[in-house]
């Protein structure tokens, strides 16, 4: 074989193999997918976001509280989301995390409660109820955005099942590349006294 034949054989076999590792990769191990809008501010940006999920956790496997996951609306199962897991199962989380504040603020508005404007006792009880605990059944999880005030999450649909989730965000490949830890910080139990 002439040498340039030769050469010509040998990229191209080497071309083939890097498409076949790239697709192996690609399938197997990660992906690539935009992400925008405004229900992850600030951890990523409403113009979009270009990111980095690995398939090693398709259907949930081993992910963990405060991980960013993507994952299939269960109400719109076509589209493809990305938020925060804030419950696992077995966990007990708040229907609207921000608490009994928020029906506290409304009833001071004038928004809910006997004394709003064409307010009923049942917008009060509708506002209670969002206040309320629910425990995260068995094959779910429960996911919320970093922005609740614009987010459509499990607050609005119910706690996810692990089923569709297609994997973990672990970084951002752009606008400013980085990898994304996670975003929940620990909360120690103390005793009555303050010790351990």
């Amino acid at each position: 074989m002439p040498p340039s034949s030769s050469l010509l054989l040998r990229n191209t076999i080497r071309s083939l193999q890097a498409l076949a590792f790239g697709h192996l990769f690609f399938t197997r191990f990660y992906s690539t997918g935009g992400c925008s809008g405004p229900s992850m501010l600030p951890t990523i940006s409403t113009s979009g976001d270009f990111i980095l999920i690995s398939r090693l956790h398709t259907r949930g496997r081993g992910i963990r509280q405060g991980d960013l996951i993507s994952y299939l609306r269960p109400d719109q199962p076509d589209v493809l989301v990305c938020k925060r897991v804030v419950g696992l199962e077995g966990d007990f989380v708040l229907v609207e995390p921000r608490g009994p504040a928020i029906l506290e603020e409304l009833e001071e508005l004038g928004l809910i409660g006997e004394g709003a404007v064409g307010g009923t006792m049942e917008g009060v009880e509708e506002a209670r109820g969002r206040c309320e605990m629910v425990q995260v059944p068995a094959g779910h999880c429960w996911v919320a955005g970093d922005n609740l005030d614009n987010s459509r999450d499990s607050r609005h649909y119910g706690p996810v099942p692990l089923g569709l989730v297609r994997g973990k965000v672990v970084g951002r490949i752009w606008p400013r590349p980085g990898w994304f830890e996670n975003g929940l910080r620990r909360v120690e139990e103390e005793n009555e006294f303050g010790l351990d």
